[in-house]
């Protein structure tokens, strides 16, 4: 288990200052089991809990999901893997991530779960 962090209510949790916030913006919280960790955006790491993100972007139509964050080797790979599962076309963008350990190893394992991987976006015409 990772140390507390993020805990809802403390300062840690908090969005950046100045963060802009739309009305209909879209908050998913994972990690609301003390006793079972939550690296994926999607699942809890047993998957017996979903976070609710696959029916938002399911009702919004979303097929394509590029994905950055902390860090490469947990979240954003468990997060990508299980994007990718569940049918999504999905794409890491590695300029904009970092890893805690292996991000070589984290790159492989993102290969092998049909994930994109990318540096940066192409500019726009």
């Amino acid at each position: 288990m990772w140390p507390a962090h993020g805990v809802q209510g403390t300062r840690d949790a908090e969005f950046y200052p100045g963060q802009i916030e739309k009305p209909d913006d879209i908050i998913i919280q994972k990690g609301t089991q003390v006793q079972l960790d939550a690296y994926s955006a999607f699942f809890d790491n047993a998957r017996l809990r979903k976070t609710g993100l696959d029916s938002q972007l399911q009702s919004l139509g979303i097929q394509r999901l590029y994905l950055v964050g902390l860090a490469l080797d947990y979240c954003v790979a468990w997060t990508a893997c299980d994007a990718a599962s569940l049918g999504y076309d999905t794409t890491v963008i590695t300029s904009a991530c970092r890893a805690i350990g292996n991000a070589t190893a984290a790159k492989e394992k993102l290969k092998k779960c049909g994930v994109k991987i990318i540096d940066a976006l192409p500019p726009l015409p």
